[in-house]
């Protein structure tokens, strides 16, 4: 029998589209994730791919008990995500704390899960990734390129900071319409900890000027149901 633990977590959530995003704006560098270095984890019988379908062997037509038969009871817990004392959702986590950690997000409230709504990575050292090569530590100007055109997130230092608004009917929206991430600010040497311009509850387009001024990469991936 599966029993919730309810810890205080200042994780990120989807709402009407968005993300629940505390993290400073000052977060330590992502290290870019080595493709080559075979890892002991989830992606070793199987692949590191990412699509709407699911990522790796997580698959949006997976229930608990196909996870469970997937990765052993023993890779896999269940947390209810609590935000100021208010329920908001219930996910299981696959290998824990580790660079091939997933999230899994689930319709239901309570035992029988059945349906996921979402699949979410962040692990800094995530192998997994879209055919493109889009993962986590991806900058906005590899992003653009592939977008083929400019794209919206919000502005940073809020609880949406860095969330993606859209990516104004570009490439990616066409190929990955699940996809969802959060992107991260990253402080160079001799610049300013913030810059009012792109921080806040505000558009910021990824073109914008004084972005050159930081490394602006995804530090979360999550694709929804489609």
């Amino acid at each position: 029998m599966w029993f919730l633990s309810l810890p205080v977590l200042t994780a990120c959530r989807q709402n009407s589209g968005k993300f629940v995003n505390r993290s400073n704006t000052n977060d330590s560098l992502i290290i870019q994730p080595d493709l080559n270095k075979k890892v002991n984890n989830a992606s070793d019988s199987g692949t590191n791919l990412i699509n709407c379908q699911g990522v790796a062997q997580v698959k949006f037509s997976d229930n608990l008990n196909g996870l469970i038969d997937k990765f052993g009871k023993d890779n896999i817990t269940i947390d209810s995500l609590m935000l100021e004392g208010t329920y908001e959702e219930t996910f299981s986590t696959i290998h824990k704390s580790k660079i091939d950690e997933i999230k899994v997000f689930w319709k239901e409230k309570q035992p029988p899960f059945e349906t996921m709504k979402a699949i979410e990575i962040s692990n800094p050292k995530s192998p997994f990734r879209f055919s493109n090569s889009i993962g986590i530590g991806s900058s906005i100007q590899e992003i653009e390129k592939l977008n083929e055109g400019v794209f919206q997130f919000y502005g940073f230092g809020w609880d949406y900071g860095g969330t993606l608004i859209s990516f104004n009917n570009g490439k990616l929206e066409k190929d990955f319409p699940c996809f969802k991430a959060v992107f991260q600010m990253q402080q160079q040497k001799n610049t300013p900890s913030s810059d009012p311009s792109v921080m806040g509850d505000h558009p910021v387009q990824s073109d914008h000027p004084n972005l050159k001024n930081y490394r602006v990469v995804i530090k979360k991936i999550r694709i929804v149901k489609t």
